[in-house]
């Protein structure tokens, strides 16, 4: 493992030995480094350069990149988030390989509509892992995107990670393009000293592929947090703060292979238990006026799923919640039937087995974590079933229902080991609303 210096402005040998000997441009530090090798960027280091830059990284995994603050000759005295790196004019920037950057901020393009690439558009695996930076777009191209992912090559594996990571954008037409993103721990993510992007989440040429978000504050975007597009869409956004009145997802899914988008535990206002899921046949709201008595709760808040299906949703392809979204119960019971039931009300509607019922995994197989399916639909693709989901003597809250009609979906299944079975509710119906309680009954 060797230690190398950058530094704009350094005058001497440009080997990186010291602060007097960095190298003054990242590109060129990074050049034959190895994966072990770690590479201090100077506090005060402002790189500009008028062409299109590409850092590339070792093809493996651990070379460290961190600015820090200068002491010495060659020493330095902690972390530092001061750093800048830029494009100027119509110039890309892009990133290549396998590294960790720490408190640098990386400008692309003062004019033009170029991408800032987190990974380069080619065959080669790589991780960028980037934590207390800033990237940002300075021209107004209402085209650019900050990419991360392959866009051409989806199926190349390179992630991005950001923690503690800010964004500025320079047009309301901006946006992210994700192929693979974790991003997490990021207070005012959204850089508002810039332009605050209508929809965060933009294809370009290529579809938006995978995205999953956790604890970051996405209050500044107050228009679409997704625009859905034609393959493979898998966004979740866990324990974030979002601006009040933005909307999930615009755009419609182009079938069921086409994923789902889900937001838990994110609100504008001070709830801990709004949820929402769109997906081919339909979507998924954290329910708070239509609950039943003693049913879900936050301690103070009652709470449902509001299943509302589209046209899409059909036996085959049902609106069917996510494992995030899906009731988890721990069961201590092994050779016995357990009969768990989830109660649910609807307006003037009476749902048979084929158009609404519950589905379990559950833990079947004996000396094996092996799990069952169990499902109390009696349909098949040959044959629907026309018998009536049982009725319910459970009280609701029914505000704004005209008739309501009380329904339970009833499980029965045998498990042969100890823990946790996954319960959901599932509506194949097409364009109807049902209110589903997530306590199991």
């Amino acid at each position: 493992m060797a230690t190398y210096r950058v530094k704009s402005g350094a005058a001497g040998a440009a080997d990186g030995s010291t602060w007097a000997d960095a190298y003054t441009t990242l590109s060129a530090a990074l050049s034959g480094k190895a994966a072990t090798d770690v590479i201090w960027v100077a506090h005060d280091h402002a790189e500009t350069q008028a062409s299109a830059m590409t850092l590339t990284l070792p093809n493996a995994w651990g070379i460290q990149i961190l600015c820090v603050t200068t002491d010495g000759a060659s020493g330095n005295s902690g972390l530092a988030t001061t750093a800048t790196v830029t494009t100027t004019g119509a110039s890309a920037m892009s990133f290549l390989g396998y590294g960790y950057f720490y408190g640098i901020t990386f400008n692309c393009a003062t004019s033009g509509t170029l991408n800032l690439h987190v990974h380069s558009n080619n065959g080669t695996p790589g991780f960028i892992y980037m934590e207390a930076c800033k990237l940002g777009m300075l021209s107004n191209g209402a085209g650019a995107r900050i990419v991360f992912g392959n866009p051409g090559n989806p199926g190349v594996a390179q992630r991005a990670m950001l923690v503690n990571t800010t964004m500025r954008f320079g047009n309301t037409g901006q946006g992210i393009n994700a192929i693979d993103l974790i991003w997490r721990s990021t207070a005012s993510a959204i850089d508002t000293g810039g332009s605050t992007p209508s929809t965060l989440f933009l294809p370009t040429a290529a579809p938006l592929r995978r995205a999953v978000l956790t604890g970051v504050d996405l209050s500044a975007i107050t228009g679409t947090l997704v625009a859905v597009s034609t393959t493979v869409n898998e966004f979740e956004f866990r324990n974030c703060k979002l601006g009040a009145g933005v909307a999930l997802k615009s755009g419609s899914f182009a079938g069921p292979q086409s994923g789902r988008v889900t937001l838990i535990r994110c609100d504008s206002a001070d709830t801990n238990y709004r949820f929402q899921e769109s997906s081919y046949a339909g979507d998924i709201y954290s329910e708070t006026t239509i609950v039943r008595t003693g049913g879900a709760s936050d301690g103070t808040t009652g709470l449902s799923f509001k299943m509302v299906s589209n046209a899409s949703a059909s036996f085959a392809a049902p609106l069917r919640p996510s494992d995030l979204l899906a009731t988890e119960i721990w069961n201590e019971t092994t050779g016995s039937a357990v009969a768990p039931v989830l109660h649910c009300v609807s307006d003037n509607v009476t749902f048979d087995e084929g158009e609404l019922w519950a589905e379990a995994d559950y833990l079947g197989t004996s000396g094996f974590p092996l799990s069952s399916p169990a499902n109390d639909h009696n349909s098949n693709a040959l044959t629907a079933s026309t018998t009536d989901q049982a009725t319910s003597t459970e009280t609701w809250t029914t505000t704004g229902l005209g008739t309501p009609v009380y329904q339970k979906l009833e499980l029965s299944f045998t498990p042969q080991e100890k823990g946790p079975y996954i319960l959901r509710p599932v509506l194949a119906k097409a364009s109807s609303t049902v209110y589903v309680c997530p306590k199991v009954a």
